[in-house]
């Protein structure tokens, strides 16, 4: 199994010396990494990925959420690059964690989206299972705006 991999990012935190924006997109095909014409791309960002994106490659896990080391541009400011990495054929399930993770922060986690975000994190390393694990996560988002 060799899947392609997208690497997304989803925040930047100050301004990323490479250039890297929220529209930007890089697709790892095979071993080819490819952008959009005229994108930046870090080379920083990349090898601090590597291991998630073999992970996705090889099936092992459906998404990853990282963040680039950060750049000392200016010493007084944090330059740091939020990614979702996921793969290409199945991009729900790290766009909805990431909709989990961001209402997590703001709102806590209640028992009952924690059970049900633990049992779509462990589902979601099956094909098998993978749609179970989307309908899981739903849920647990759809818990945690009850709060």
């Amino acid at each position: 199994m060799n899947r392609d991999v997208t690497i997304k990012p989803i925040e930047i935190l100050g301004t990323c010396p490479a250039g890297i924006g929220l529209d930007d997109e890089t697709t790892i095909s095979g071993m080819n990494v490819l952008t959009q014409p005229h994108q930046a791309i870090c080379i920083n960002l990349i090898t601090q990925y590597t291991q998630a994106i073999w992970a996705i490659k090889k099936g092992w896990q459906n998404y990853f959420h990282a963040s680039c080391p950060g750049c000392i541009k200016d010493l007084d400011n944090e330059n740091r690059v939020i990614c979702l990495i996921h793969d290409k054929e199945r991009p729900e399930m790290g766009k909805l964690f990431t909709e989990y993770w961001r209402m997590r922060a703001e709102r806590g986690e209640t028992e009952k989206s924690k059970t049900l975000r633990t049992e779509a994190e462990e589902l979601s390393r099956s094909a098998e299972t993978y749609n179970v694990a989307v309908g899981r996560i739903k849920e647990a988002i759809s818990e945690l705006g009850k709060t």
